[in-house]
Order: structure tokens, then sequence, then C-alpha cells
């Protein structure tokens, strides 16, 4: 049977057809404009929907690009002026603004942060291991392994964090202020730029042998590889040991108030791949501290789990 040119070019022009009449043109009428162009006139139906979005990611649980952006953090709010002060078994954090719509999302971010922290508290938690569930999350209100206290105040919100563990208060304290400061920054994930562990997919097992902690990070896809030994070789060059540390110098080092499992104060640094990654050998500069280091990496290793 034969079939003309002219029949075959109908059926792929029909076949075509819904697909291009999703994206109309600023008449509302079938176009060439591309899903990702913004015809003319739509700006406030964008809007809405946006706004609508926004409420939606604050009342649910976030999704992960929601907490991406942080943006049920009160502390990320625009305009948020945030505080934190050391208190019995935690920290105290006050997030205040002075416009009332600022103040008003702040309330909002808090109450999602109490829902969230209510819903954690039925979730395990690895005591002893950095806090649990959010431990590596970047909002200052730490959730996992702690009691979140919620009260709204005229300016804002205030929030009592404490350790259900009191080995994790000095943790806490610590993860409290490095976030904040990664916030004002302009964002935490600069501050893990060079951390091997913080590539995404990256698997991290610490052991102690031959007199020094073995940090071996590895993954299975091979851009995560790549990635993880291009961070590794630059170890040797941060800086390890607290005389010389400037915990906020974008590194991602932090040295010993640093989350990273392969970057520990008080040792030096050897790096050589391995099958998936990389392997780097911390050698304590102090014998006797061999086993206290170690036990400091593997528990930055288990906040990354």
């Amino acid at each position: 049977m034969k079939i003309s040119y002219a029949a075959l070019l109908t059926v792929a022009l029909a076949a075509c057809g819904p697909t291009e009449q999703t994206s109309p043109s600023a008449s509302g009428k079938p176009g060439s404009a591309s899903a990702s162009q913004k015809p003319a006139g739509s700006a406030p139906a964008s809007a809405s929907t946006a706004k609508a979005t926004a409420a939606t990611s604050a009342s649910a649980a976030p999704s992960e690009e929601a907490r991406g952006k942080m943006m049920n953090c009160p502390a990320a709010a625009a305009n948020a002026k945030t505080e934190v002060k050391d208190v019995d078994k935690g920290v105290e954090i006050t997030v205040t603004a002075s416009d009332k719509v600022d103040i008003e999302e702040i309330k909002k971010r808090a109450k999602a942060i109490e829902e969230r922290a209510k819903a954690e508290e039925a979730a395990p938690q690895h005591t002893g291991k950095g806090g649990g569930a959010g431990a590596t999350g970047r909002c200052p209100i730490v959730i996992g392994g702690t009691n979140v206290v919620v009260a709204a105040h005229d300016s804002g919100a205030k929030f009592t964090v404490t350790a259900k563990d009191d080995k994790e208060v000095d943790w806490l304290r610590r993860e409290t202020k490095e976030r904040l400061a990664a916030i004002k920054e302009g964002g935490g994930e600069r501050k893990m730029a060079n951390c091997p562990s913080a590539v995404k997919g990256a698997k991290t097992t610490v052991k102690e042998a031959g007199g020094a902690i073995v940090v071996s990070v590895t993954a299975k896809d091979e851009a995560a590889t790549k990635d993880i030994r291009e961070r590794a070789k630059k170890l040797p060059e941060l800086k390890h040991d607290k005389a010389d540390k400037d915990p906020h110098d974008g590194s991602g080092a932090g040295a010993g108030e640093g989350r990273c499992p392969a970057v520990i104060e008080g040792t030096t640094a050897t790096v050589k791949d391995v099958d998936g990654g990389s392997e780097i050998t911390l050698k304590p500069k102090t014998a006797g501290d061999l086993k206290k280091l170690t036990q400091e990496a593997q528990d930055r290793a288990a906040r990354f789990d």
C-alpha cells in the first residue's frame, strides 16, 4: 500500500500539535513560544502562583528545593536579625525584624519550624553523633536530637533549642553559630566547598590504622568520584592547625570547629586515589590525641549519613 508524502506530513503535524498547544503565545493562541519563555501579560498569574507555592511550602514538609533555599528558616527571612546566646543545655535564638511584613514572615516560618520539630520527635536520633536528622542542614535552628520551644513576640520569634543528650550540647552550640555565620556570609554551601564528604552521593568511612586516622570517601557516580578527588587534593593545603585557623575564610575547612571529617585540627593530611574516590590519612601531631581525633572524625562522618 502506498502512502503519500502529504499524508505522512499530516500525521506528523497532528502528533506535534498538542505539544505546541501547551505553550500558548501572548494572544492565547497556539504559537512557537517554549515552556521556558514568559508570554506577555502572564506576570500577574506567575506572581499569584509563586505566592501560593510559598504558602504551601511553609505549612507542609519542605521539598528538597525549598530546603535548599531555606524557605522555612526564620533566620534566612528578608531583613531578619538573628542573635544567639548560650542557655542551659543549648542555645536561645532570637529572630527579629522592624517591618510588619518581615515580622509576619518570620512568624510564619517559626510555625513551620515548630511543626517540623514535633514531627522529628518520633524520628530515629544519632545519639552522640551530632543530633540525628537535620544535623547537616543550614538553618541555625537545629532540628533532630533537640527539643525546640518556639515563642512568638511582637518583633518576630524566639527559639530555645536544647540537646536531648548532654554529649551534644557543645556540638549544638558550635553548629548553631557556624550556620548563622554562613548565612551572614551569603550561604552555607561555600563553607563545605572543599569537603569531599559534602559531595552528593558520597559515602564516608573512618577508621584508625597505623597510628593515623584513615578517612575514605567514595561514590558510585563517575562525576561524584571526580569531584571527591578534586576536593581531596586540596586538603593538604588547608589549615589544619588551630594557630593558623580562620574558621570563616570560606575554605570549607574550619579546622577543629568545622564539620568536614577529613579536616581535623592537630593533624597533617596525605591523600591518595582509591576506587570510587579518595583516601585521606590524617596523622596526629601528638600521638596521644589519636583516639580523641578519631572519634571526632567519626562523629563528623556520622552527621553526613
